[in-house]
């Protein structure tokens, strides 16, 4: 993953309130002034398997119809990831970046 996306992970973990529940980028108010980039992001992560999709899973944000992109849920990876990125240095980094943008 490249700084962009490690960036807009945390923006995705850390705006999520829930980590119960199916979510939906475009849900989240807080990711809207980065929701392309952030649905992007999401679709990177389930590919890396950080994150699971939400295909026919009760409580589903998404209705028949709509597209997949950008809808996720947060798993016990997802927690270890975000740790990973604390512990690495990576996560003071990009939020003193975060902070200057």
């Amino acid at each position: 993953m490249n700084d962009i996306e490690l960036e807009m992970t945390i923006k995705i973990f850390e705006n999520t309130d829930d980590w119960t529940k199916n979510q939906t980028v475009k849900n989240n108010e807080k990711l809207n002034p980065y929701l392309s980039f952030c649905e992007y992001t999401v679709q990177r992560l389930k590919t890396l398997q950080i994150v699971e999709e939400i295909h026919g899973r009760p409580g589903n944000p998404v209705s028949i119809g709509q597209a997949f992109w950008g809808t996720y849920t947060l798993t016990e990876i997802s927690k270890e990831f975000l740790d990973l990125i604390k512990e690495s240095g990576f996560y003071s980094e990009i939020k003193t970046n975060m902070a200057s943008a």
